[in-house]
């Protein structure tokens, strides 16, 4: 195989030189299907991109060929040309003083810097700084929102500073308070190209990079800038959330630590960094870091409010209702902290805090609707624990109204989303995949949210052989590209979404073979499981259909989310699509999913687990008798429930409600 690499390189070098370019490009191409990281085929067919003018596709090979073989001095001096012409100079001197650091000698890489710091200095001098009376004015006009005298008011500065780097930043930041982020974005650009050394324009450009999404150009922007500036904690801060935004943790964890060594005090980096310990279900980590910051800002709203939700998820809830009561006390009609309080918090005749809520009903109303729904939720629960059915449920239907006023649910998309699943069931069935995992074996939970698949977690993954991962987007994610772009449906994507999906379930594995996932919604994607995973075990969570509506309207959930459940006519109606489509499932793979009643498991829960610890192949064991002592960590509504003893009568709390509901459930 080597020899036979030789020879086709040979021929190809042969050609490249004749510039017979199409034919030394198939052949590089040729090596490169059988070895991707053959370290020559990647920098010659780098040059030939070159070559055709298609300098920016040169990159990706030339920077391979350093990957693969880094001793070559001619793949750096290669790699940092390519650079220059692409005029990205700190990149290619980055590249170039790696290079030397590596102990790669050469008067052509001396002089390419050489080139670099002359490009600089010529920048320089033709940047022109503008009067301090210039920039008076223009900040006036920028404070007043004089956008158009702004704009004129620039044209006639730009002739007589025509590289001015302020003014270009004027127009982006006029452009930028306007919304108008791409008009904004180009004079940012063009401020750098001016100044190619500002970190400032580079933090500011990365900042409407990260306002529209635009999350890896971010990274690239504030990448050039750590180049630049590598002691910059304010750079680092924001690559870092920049990082975090796009699920990079591991790289945003690292430069959080590097900010804080630069700044040990830097208490908005530790909280970030807490809440990325948080995302990944280390709380005790989370938790530490958050007491810190308390010491350094005993009187910080953020810091108070953090802590009590990390203990809220851990679940002490004594701790984390002192952490909250200390964060209303500097912030008493914070949305997040009153709702958090009450759904740990059993409201009496009597109580200060429910009396307190009262009184600041004036000042929540000057919320933002979705914010002003959070202490409609509180209040909502409150009347509920104190028997004032009547106020309770109107609380809970004004915080509704309010989600619904910024939301534009309909219910037509699921049921034409819900007829699709069925019918593209039998084009996943033709691309099922026969191999079976071996390594690990996922369990999932599904059906309504609030039909009891926090408990049925909590129970399953209090075996000895079974981890929680809780809530996976995973799944979801992949069955909403395939339904809303209309892509065909292969093995070779079910193959590719099975490995990726199997990575997930690894990081809670604990190299344990079985692995819960409890996303309800994942009742959608039956059929993806049973074409991808023939030995997934599937546990459908059943529980009365007024009582899984009721508690569906009756909580707060993030916003977009499970949009039907804030309008009792159409939490009422999903439902009825759901059970249809479970109904479909069922006639169609009988055998895979296994029906939990959640009223049977609750009155008989002994005799219940045994059976479903049975049907996945569980030995019994007395842990799974006792959920509540799980210590696992619960991020859903159901924190609060999961942490008690099993009990009986959850499903007949709507009843109360129902003189108010006007016959919603009537019909299920």
């Amino acid at each position: 195989m080597l020899d036979n690499f030789e020879c086709i390189l040979d021929q190809a070098i042969s050609a490249h030189e004749n510039n017979e370019l199409l034919i030394a490009s198939e052949l590089y191409y040729k090596i490169l299907q059988q070895d991707p990281h053959h370290p020559d085929a990647n920098h010659n067919l780098g040059l030939l991109s070159v070559q055709l003018n298609n300098t920016e596709g040169a990159i990706l090979f030339l920077e391979n060929a350093i990957n693969a073989n880094p001793n070559v001095t001619q793949y750096w001096i290669s790699f940092a040309d390519a650079l220059i012409k692409l005029n990205r100079l700190q990149d290619a001197k980055h590249i170039i003083n790696q290079a030397i650091e590596l102990g790669h000698g050469s008067d052509q890489l001396n002089s390419m810097i050489n080139f670099i710091e002359t490009c600089h200095e010529e920048t320089n001098r033709q940047s022109s700084g503008l009067p301090p009376q210039h920039i008076k004015k223009l900040n006036k006009l920028l404070a007043d929102k004089k956008y158009l005298k702004l704009g004129e008011s620039i044209s006639k500065l730009k002739k007589k500073f025509p590289n001015s780097a302020e003014l270009e930043e004027f127009l982006g930041l006029s452009f930028y308070q306007q919304k108008k982020y791409v008009r904004s974005i180009q004079h940012y650009k063009q401020a750098l190209k001016i100044a190619p050394k500002s970190t400032e324009y580079v933090i500011s450009l990365g900042h409407i990079l990260m306002q529209i999404e635009a999350y890896d150009d971010a990274i690239d922007m504030y990448q050039k800038a750590s180049i630049i500036d590598p002691k910059n904690s304010t750079v680092l801060f924001n690559l870092a959330s920049a990082y975090n935004k796009k699920n990079r943790q591991s790289e945003a964890i690292k430069l959080y630590k590097r900010c804080l060594e630069l700044s040990p005090e830097d208490v908005e980096a530790m909280l970030n960094l807490a809440n990325i310990y948080a995302d990944l279900d280390l709380i005790d980590e989370a938790i530490n870091i958050v007491l810190e910051c308390r010491k350094l800002e005993p009187n910080r709203y953020e810091v108070h409010y953090n802590l009590g939700h990390y203990f809220k998820i851990k679940g002490d809830f004594e701790m984390a209702k002192k952490s909250l009561l200390k964060a209303l006390e500097i912030y008493p009609t914070s949305p997040q902290a009153n709702h958090a309080y009450a759904t740990i918090y059993r409201f009496t005749n009597e109580d200060k805090h429910l009396s307190r809520m009262e009184k600041l009903i004036p000042e929540f109303e000057k919320l933002k609707p979705q914010e002003r729904a959070l202490p409609y939720f509180a209040l909502g629960k409150a009347y509920e624990d104190v028997g004032e059915i009547e106020k309770s449920f109107s609380a809970y239907k004004e915080a509704n109204q309010l989600i619904n006023s910024v939301q534009n649910y309909d219910i037509s998309i699921d049921r034409r989303l819900f007829a699709g699943l069925k019918i593209l069931d039998e084009k996943f069935q033709k691309a099922a995949l026969s191999d079976k995992s071996a390594e690990i074996s996922p369990i999932f939970i599904l059906g309504m949210p609030r039909s009891g698949t926090t408990l049925v977690e909590q129970i399953i993954s209090s075996h000895s052989e079974v981890a929680p991962a809780g809530e996976l987007e995973t799944l979801s994610k992949f069955g909403r590209i395939l339904l809303g772009n209309g892509i065909q449906i292969t093995k070779q994507q079910l193959s590719l979404f099975k490995n990726n999906y199997l990575s997930d379930l690894k990081r809670y594995s604990h190299s344990l073979k079985y692995v819960t996932d409890k996303l309800p919604h994942n009742f959608r994607y039956i059929s993806i499981i049973n074409a991808v995973f023939s030995d997934a075990k599937i546990i459908h969570v059943k529980r009365d259909p007024a009582a899984t509506c009721w508690s569906n309207f009756k909580h707060s959930f993030k916003l977009g989310a499970l949009e039907y459940s804030y309008d009792l006519e159409y939490v009422a109606s999903f439902y009825e699509l759901y059970d249809d489509l479970m109904s479909f499932w069922e006639q169609k793979y009988p055998e895979k999913i296994y029906t939990l009643d959640y009223e049977k498991l609750v009155s008989q829960p002994e005799i219940e687990t045994k059976k479903l610890l049975d049907h996945i192949g569980l030995q019994y064991e007395t842990a799974c008798f006792n959920p509540h002592k799980n210590k696992r960590i619960i991020k859903t509504t159901s924190q609060s429930q999961a942490r008690k003893k099993i009990y009986t009568g959850s499903s007949n709390g709507w009843k109360k409600f129902k003189p108010f509901l006007d016959g919603a459930f009537d019909k299920l």
